[in-house]
């Protein structure tokens, strides 16, 4: 292990543990992971927002039949869609969106 031995390792970690005893480095460390974790989840919500759903599975998400968002589309009202060739694809965030403006 590099050069060093077990109760090197033991002494090091015994000091590392010592210092934390102290409730100002412990308290940074505790709001240093927070941030970490607050960080992870900004990025969960990022990747989930910029994924999109067919019109079959944004209508089971959404609560409505595909024909329903169909008759929207053709109103030119609903959710914002995106046409690739000769299908069509919801974008995960607009859904959650307008299902909680129309309270479904």
């Amino acid at each position: 292990m590099m050069g060093i031995t077990r109760e090197r390792v033991r002494q090091i970690e015994a000091k590392a543990l010592k210092k934390l005893e102290k409730r100002g480095r412990r308290q940074r460390l505790q709001d240093f992971v927070i941030e970490e974790e607050k960080e992870e989840e900004k990025k969960a919500k990022v990747e989930t927002s910029n994924k999109y759903l067919a019109e079959k599975e944004a209508a089971t998400r959404r609560g409505v039949t595909p024909r329903t968002l169909q008759n929207q589309r053709c109103q030119n009202r609903g959710i914002p869609y995106v046409r690739i060739r000769h299908h069509i694809y919801y974008r995960i965030k607009d859904i959650d969106d307008d299902k909680e403006r129309n309270g479904r």
